[in-house]
């Protein structure tokens, strides 16, 4: 599986992103095949990714992912079982990729996220 990092704080100096590398460099063994980072400075926010190619080998399924409307970023890791039914029942999505984690950001663009009352 791949290795994720992040933080949800402000970071003293900088951007974060020496931050997020040091957490994914712990991770290497995670995720040998890929980097990927992302930092919102001015909100304090980044998240790391290390990636373990399992479903789409391209450079297209790097993570951090960003939706194609720009809203939702994501890492993720694990593997979503129905992604393949999901991207089928999308059929108005431009696809990037065959990545289950460009699916869930197409899912939560059609879908919404909800939060548990």
């Amino acid at each position: 599986m791949c290795g994720i990092a992040g933080f949800g704080s402000l970071i003293e100096s900088g951007d974060g992103r020496e931050v997020l590398h040091r957490l994914a460099d712990a991770l290497v063994h995670r995720g040998p095949d890929d980097f990927g980072a992302w930092t919102d400075a001015g909100n304090g926010v980044g998240l790391g990714h290390r990636r373990l190619s399992l479903i789409d080998l391209s450079s297209h399924g790097h993570r951090p992912m960003v939706s194609h409307c720009g809203r939702y970023r994501i890492v993720l890791s694990g593997e979503i079982y129905d992604h393949v039914e999901l991207h089928k029942s999308l059929r108005r999505q431009r696809w990037r990729s065959q990545s289950d984690t460009e699916t869930v950001l197409a899912c939560f663009r059609r879908f919404g996220v909800s939060s548990p009352r």
